[in-house]
């Protein structure tokens, strides 16, 4: 072996050193990249999880209150004296009713105002809320009723 051949030899190590030192650079940032790209993904895939959970808890919040108002105009007496407002717990939700408010009175159809005990085609609103103890959502819902009554029963 020549001078010229071991002095070639030399210098091929210091070009391997040197493209093996590139290589684990690149491979450090290729490894931060996909790291960053993984803890990105479970961010949002956390994000979406709460979204659902909210909307999950919205709907069942309007179906806590709309049971609350299903069974208040079932009760005839809810009309015909209108108790002051109310709270109970619907599937684990505070549910409050607020007393129902007559918005609209007006004799019914075929009848005439004179006649003393005319029937009126009341119009009434009924205001429900319900919140989430745990998550702290609420929601409100207006439900309006037309019910026929005898006179003085919407004041």
């Amino acid at each position: 072996m020549n001078h010229h051949q071991r002095a070639r030899n030399d210098h091929i190590p210091a070009r391997q050193a040197a493209q093996r030192g590139a290589v684990l650079i690149f491979s450090l940032i290729l490894l931060l990249m996909m790291t960053t790209f993984v803890v990105s993904s479970v961010n949002i895939s956390n994000l979406g999880l709460i979204v659902v959970k909210n909307a999950q808890v919205e709907q069942q919040l309007e179906a806590a209150a709309q049971q609350n108002i299903e069974e208040a105009i079932s009760l005839p007496g809810t009309f015909n004296s209108p108790s002051d407002p109310a709270q109970v717990t619907v599937d684990g939700y505070l549910v409050d009713r607020a007393r129902p408010r007559c918005l609209l009175r007006q004799t019914a159809a075929g009848y005439s105002a004179t006649i003393e005990l005319a029937p009126e085609d009341n119009l009434w609103e009924i205001v429900v809320a319900a919140e989430d103890p745990a998550s702290g959502a609420t929601v409100a819902l207006h439900q309006g009723v037309k019910i026929r009554q005898l006179q003085g029963h919407c004041d």
